[in-house]
């Protein structure tokens, strides 16, 4: 998964971060159908050079003209004059894998919810704070109370491949099946899938082209 190869990348250039923005949103429990990853880190030229080494070293690509060194010198003038509040990185194979470092805010005005997974601890942003950084939140957004964090986590990973797909156009006709399924199993699945926000259509193509990799 995409946030913990960040969080394992960043624990080893030993870059201090918390999950913001909806990915932060979604471990809350409240499913913003956004694939983006952001992060707040030290506002100081160690932690810009350590975050973009270990961006570099998973395969991301800074998408600003300069690095960090200039880019923490001239950071005043870059949010002033330029309005600029993220410093982003993206994947060269896809547009939806895309990493973002948000600028002018310490992680030690916060006190994150913390989580275990897989061995790593992950801090994510509270609700609160969120919208407080101006995350808006659409009063339908579903929201969900009994699932774990790594399944929340997937559930974003699987909508980054599927966006990854259709951007590469690798999604191509669609055929009509016919399949019989056991009710009490198709009714589950549905029942899950609209409690995640996704379509179960959707989460079954998604199961298809996983079990495929």
């Amino acid at each position: 998964m995409t946030a913990l190869q960040i969080a394992e990348a960043f624990h080893n250039f030993k870059v201090e971060f918390i999950f913001s923005g909806t990915i932060a949103a979604n471990l809350c429990g409240v499913l913003l159908d956004d694939p983006e990853i952001e992060v707040i880190i030290p506002q100081s030229l160690e932690h810009f050079k350590k975050a973009e080494k270990a961006l570099l070293r998973i395969g991301y690509e800074n998408t600003l003209p300069i690095g960090a060194e200039e880019l923490f010198h001239f950071l005043d003038k870059f949010k002033s004059e330029k309005n600029m509040k993220f410093w982003t990185f993206q994947s060269p194979s896809s547009k939806s894998h895309k990493m973002m470092i948000r600028l002018g805010v310490e992680p030690e005005y916060f006190q994150p919810h913390e989580v275990l997974i897989k061995n790593r601890s992950l801090k994510f942003l509270k609700i609160e704070d969120l919208k407080e950084l101006g995350l808006r939140i659409p009063h339908d957004t579903p929201r969900v109370t009994k699932v774990t964090p790594e399944f929340l986590l997937q559930r974003l990973e699987n909508l980054r491949f599927y966006l990854q797909l259709e951007e590469k156009k690798e999604l191509g006709k669609s055929k009509l099946i016919s399949m019989k399924i056991p009710q009490p199993l198709l009714e589950a699945f549905r029942e899950k899938s609209q409690v995640l926000g996704v379509p179960y259509q959707t989460q079954i193509k998604v199961l298809m082209k996983d079990w495929l990799k």
